[in-house]
Protein backbone atom coordinates (compact mmCIF):
# COMPACT_ATOMS: atom_id res chain seq x y z
CA UNK A 1 0.00 0.00 0.00
CA UNK A 2 1.42 3.40 -1.14
CA UNK A 3 2.09 5.84 2.15
CA UNK A 4 -0.53 8.64 0.54
CA UNK A 5 -3.06 5.72 0.92
CA UNK A 6 -1.84 5.03 4.54
CA UNK A 7 -1.92 8.76 5.45
CA UNK A 8 -5.55 8.70 4.50
CA UNK A 9 -6.87 6.12 5.79
CA UNK A 10 -5.18 6.53 9.26
CA UNK A 11 -4.81 9.86 10.03
CA UNK A 12 -6.44 10.15 13.18
CA UNK A 13 -3.37 7.65 14.14
CA UNK A 14 -1.00 10.02 12.96
CA UNK A 15 -2.88 12.85 14.47
CA UNK A 16 -3.38 11.25 17.63
CA UNK A 17 1.01 10.49 17.71
CA UNK A 18 1.49 13.88 16.44
CA UNK A 19 -0.36 14.65 19.98
CA UNK A 20 0.99 12.36 22.09
CA UNK A 21 4.35 14.03 20.65
CA UNK A 22 3.66 17.44 21.58
CA UNK A 23 2.93 15.93 25.05
CA UNK A 24 6.07 14.28 25.31
CA UNK A 25 7.81 17.60 24.30
CA UNK A 26 6.09 19.75 27.04
CA UNK A 27 7.06 17.10 29.53
CA UNK A 28 10.47 16.91 28.67
CA UNK A 29 10.53 20.70 28.39
CA UNK A 30 8.81 21.35 31.97
CA UNK A 31 11.58 18.20 33.45
CA UNK A 32 14.72 20.28 31.71
CA UNK A 33 13.86 23.40 33.61
CA UNK A 34 16.97 24.42 34.96
CA UNK A 35 16.01 24.28 38.74
CA UNK A 36 14.90 20.45 38.19
CA UNK A 37 18.47 19.75 37.37
CA UNK A 38 17.35 17.49 34.61
CA UNK A 39 20.80 16.14 32.68
CA UNK A 40 20.67 17.50 29.03
CA UNK A 41 21.76 14.69 27.00
CA UNK A 42 24.21 14.75 25.55
CA UNK A 43 25.92 17.02 27.64
CA UNK A 44 28.78 17.51 25.46
CA UNK A 45 28.14 19.79 22.43
CA UNK A 46 30.16 17.65 20.28
CA UNK A 47 27.88 14.70 21.18
CA UNK A 48 24.51 16.88 20.35
CA UNK A 49 25.78 18.00 16.95
CA UNK A 50 26.34 14.04 16.08
CA UNK A 51 22.76 13.22 17.31
CA UNK A 52 21.63 16.37 15.58
CA UNK A 53 23.06 15.29 11.97
CA UNK A 54 21.92 11.37 13.53
CA UNK A 55 18.45 12.46 13.28
CA UNK A 56 18.82 13.95 9.94
CA UNK A 57 20.54 11.06 8.03
CA UNK A 58 17.56 9.22 10.34
CA UNK A 59 14.63 11.48 8.38
CA UNK A 60 16.71 10.20 4.95
CA UNK A 61 16.64 6.65 5.47
CA UNK A 62 12.91 6.97 6.24
CA UNK A 63 12.13 8.70 3.22
CA UNK A 64 14.47 7.17 0.89
CA UNK A 65 14.32 3.89 1.88
CA UNK A 66 11.42 3.04 3.94
CA UNK A 67 9.15 4.79 1.03
CA UNK A 68 11.10 3.79 -0.51
CA UNK A 69 11.02 6.95 -3.34
CA UNK A 70 13.83 6.70 -5.23
CA UNK A 71 12.96 3.18 -6.72
CA UNK A 72 9.32 3.33 -7.18
CA UNK A 73 8.87 7.02 -7.94
CA UNK A 74 5.76 7.84 -9.71
CA UNK A 75 5.35 11.21 -11.14
CA UNK A 76 1.75 11.88 -11.04
CA UNK A 77 -0.62 15.13 -9.78
CA UNK A 78 1.11 18.27 -9.72
CA UNK A 79 4.96 16.91 -9.87
CA UNK A 80 3.94 15.97 -13.35
CA UNK A 81 4.23 19.26 -13.55
CA UNK A 82 7.73 19.93 -12.29
CA UNK A 83 8.66 16.60 -14.57
CA UNK A 84 7.31 19.24 -17.71
CA UNK A 85 9.42 22.14 -16.38
CA UNK A 86 12.54 19.80 -15.78
CA UNK A 87 12.30 18.29 -19.23
CA UNK A 88 11.55 21.64 -20.64
CA UNK A 89 8.07 21.38 -22.50
CA UNK A 90 5.62 24.15 -22.20
CA UNK A 91 2.21 23.39 -20.21
CA UNK A 92 -0.14 25.53 -19.70
CA UNK A 93 -1.00 24.32 -16.43
CA UNK A 94 2.23 25.22 -14.91
CA UNK A 95 1.24 28.90 -14.79
CA UNK A 96 2.29 30.85 -12.27
CA UNK A 97 -1.00 32.49 -11.80
CA UNK A 98 -2.68 28.77 -10.88
CA UNK A 99 -0.24 28.16 -8.02
CA UNK A 100 0.55 24.95 -9.03
CA UNK A 101 4.15 25.71 -9.32
CA UNK A 102 6.46 28.09 -7.84
CA UNK A 103 8.85 30.40 -9.13
CA UNK A 104 11.85 29.01 -7.34
CA UNK A 105 10.82 25.48 -8.25
CA UNK A 106 10.87 26.10 -11.56
CA UNK A 107 14.34 27.99 -11.59
CA UNK A 108 15.71 24.98 -9.47
CA UNK A 109 14.26 22.11 -11.59
CA UNK A 110 15.14 23.79 -15.17
CA UNK A 111 18.40 24.10 -14.18
CA UNK A 112 19.06 20.61 -12.54
CA UNK A 113 17.34 19.60 -16.35
CA UNK A 114 19.58 22.02 -18.23
CA UNK A 115 22.82 19.50 -16.52
CA UNK A 116 23.09 17.18 -19.34
CA UNK A 117 22.47 13.43 -18.22
CA UNK A 118 20.97 14.69 -15.48
CA UNK A 119 17.96 12.05 -13.83
CA UNK A 120 14.83 13.56 -13.37
CA UNK A 121 15.22 11.59 -9.70
CA UNK A 122 17.45 14.43 -8.71
CA UNK A 123 14.51 16.61 -7.91
CA UNK A 124 13.49 14.34 -5.55
CA UNK A 125 17.64 13.72 -4.12
CA UNK A 126 17.09 17.69 -3.69
CA UNK A 127 13.64 17.36 -1.66
CA UNK A 128 15.15 14.31 0.47
CA UNK A 129 17.82 16.81 1.29
CA UNK A 130 15.37 19.21 2.77
CA UNK A 131 13.67 17.09 4.31
CA UNK A 132 17.17 16.13 6.27
CA UNK A 133 18.05 19.87 6.67
CA UNK A 134 14.49 20.17 8.22
CA UNK A 135 14.81 17.69 10.82
CA UNK A 136 18.43 19.22 11.56
CA UNK A 137 16.94 23.25 11.87
CA UNK A 138 14.14 21.56 14.36
CA UNK A 139 16.84 20.36 16.91
CA UNK A 140 18.47 23.75 16.40
CA UNK A 141 15.25 26.11 16.69
CA UNK A 142 13.84 23.09 19.90
CA UNK A 143 17.50 24.02 21.72
CA UNK A 144 17.24 27.71 21.63
CA UNK A 145 13.79 27.71 22.90
CA UNK A 146 14.14 25.25 25.30
CA UNK A 147 17.51 25.28 26.36
CA UNK A 148 18.20 21.60 26.58
CA UNK A 149 19.47 19.41 23.82
CA UNK A 150 18.07 16.23 24.93
CA UNK A 151 15.05 17.98 24.07
CA UNK A 152 16.26 19.36 20.48
CA UNK A 153 17.37 15.83 19.98
CA UNK A 154 13.82 14.13 20.70
CA UNK A 155 11.84 16.82 19.15
CA UNK A 156 14.38 16.20 15.53
CA UNK A 157 13.80 12.63 16.20
CA UNK A 158 10.07 12.90 16.35
CA UNK A 159 10.28 14.98 12.89
CA UNK A 160 12.22 12.35 11.44
CA UNK A 161 9.42 9.83 12.19
CA UNK A 162 6.60 11.84 11.74
CA UNK A 163 5.07 9.72 8.52
CA UNK A 164 3.93 13.14 6.80
CA UNK A 165 6.64 14.72 6.89
CA UNK A 166 8.66 11.69 5.36
CA UNK A 167 6.29 11.46 2.42
CA UNK A 168 6.51 15.00 1.59
CA UNK A 169 10.27 14.82 1.56
CA UNK A 170 9.99 11.70 -1.09
CA UNK A 171 8.13 14.18 -2.97
CA UNK A 172 9.04 17.02 -5.71
CA UNK A 173 6.27 18.93 -4.66
CA UNK A 174 6.93 22.12 -3.35
CA UNK A 175 6.36 21.26 0.25
CA UNK A 176 9.72 20.57 1.99
CA UNK A 177 12.69 22.59 0.41
CA UNK A 178 10.12 25.61 1.43
CA UNK A 179 9.59 24.51 4.74
CA UNK A 180 13.49 23.39 5.43
CA UNK A 181 14.49 27.18 4.00
CA UNK A 182 12.28 28.71 6.49
CA UNK A 183 13.08 26.30 9.55
CA UNK A 184 16.85 27.59 8.20
CA UNK A 185 15.42 31.12 8.37
CA UNK A 186 13.74 30.96 11.85
CA UNK A 187 16.79 29.40 13.55
CA UNK A 188 19.17 31.73 12.04
CA UNK A 189 16.54 34.47 13.44
CA UNK A 190 16.39 32.96 16.96
CA UNK A 191 20.47 32.65 17.43
CA UNK A 192 21.03 35.90 15.80
CA UNK A 193 18.96 37.71 18.23
CA UNK A 194 21.07 35.59 20.32
CA UNK A 195 24.23 36.85 19.40
CA UNK A 196 23.76 39.74 18.33
CA UNK A 197 24.51 38.57 15.10
CA UNK A 198 24.15 40.73 11.89
CA UNK A 199 25.45 38.14 9.65
CA UNK A 200 22.99 35.33 11.05
CA UNK A 201 19.73 38.62 10.77
CA UNK A 202 20.82 39.02 7.04
CA UNK A 203 20.94 35.11 6.23
CA UNK A 204 17.56 34.99 7.99
CA UNK A 205 16.23 37.76 5.93
CA UNK A 206 17.57 36.53 2.71
CA UNK A 207 16.68 32.48 3.26
CA UNK A 208 12.59 34.03 4.60
CA UNK A 209 12.42 35.34 0.80
CA UNK A 210 13.44 32.45 -0.45
CA UNK A 211 11.18 30.44 1.25
CA UNK A 212 8.29 32.58 -0.13
CA UNK A 213 9.41 32.04 -3.42
CA UNK A 214 8.48 28.27 -2.47
CA UNK A 215 5.91 28.54 -0.96
CA UNK A 216 3.73 31.58 -0.19
CA UNK A 217 2.60 30.28 3.19
CA UNK A 218 6.03 30.31 4.62
CA UNK A 219 5.44 33.68 5.09
CA UNK A 220 3.66 32.95 8.57
CA UNK A 221 7.23 32.08 10.04
CA UNK A 222 8.41 35.60 10.26
CA UNK A 223 5.50 36.44 13.15
CA UNK A 224 6.07 33.64 14.70
CA UNK A 225 9.78 33.86 14.60
CA UNK A 226 9.74 37.26 16.04
CA UNK A 227 7.12 36.41 18.63
CA UNK A 228 9.31 33.57 19.61
CA UNK A 229 12.71 36.21 19.80
CA UNK A 230 10.42 38.87 22.25
CA UNK A 231 9.18 35.53 24.37
CA UNK A 232 12.91 34.98 24.70
CA UNK A 233 14.16 38.15 25.00
CA UNK A 234 11.70 38.43 27.62
CA UNK A 235 12.52 35.34 29.74
CA UNK A 236 16.33 36.49 29.99
CA UNK A 237 15.19 39.93 30.80
CA UNK A 238 12.97 38.37 34.00
CA UNK A 239 16.37 36.34 34.76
Amino acid sequence: MMLVELIRDYQGLFVAVDLLAVLVLLGLAVAAHPKRRWPSVPSDEGLYQIAALGAAALALIVAAVVIPSLTGHRWVGHEGLYLDVFEGRANPEASPALYLTTPLLRLLYRGLGAVPGMPALSMVVLTLLAGALSVWATAGIVRNITRSRAVAVVAACLVALQPVHAFWSSSAYHVMLPFALAQCALLALLVGAERRSTRLLLLSAALGPLSVAGRAETVLFLPAGLALVLLIQGRRLRG
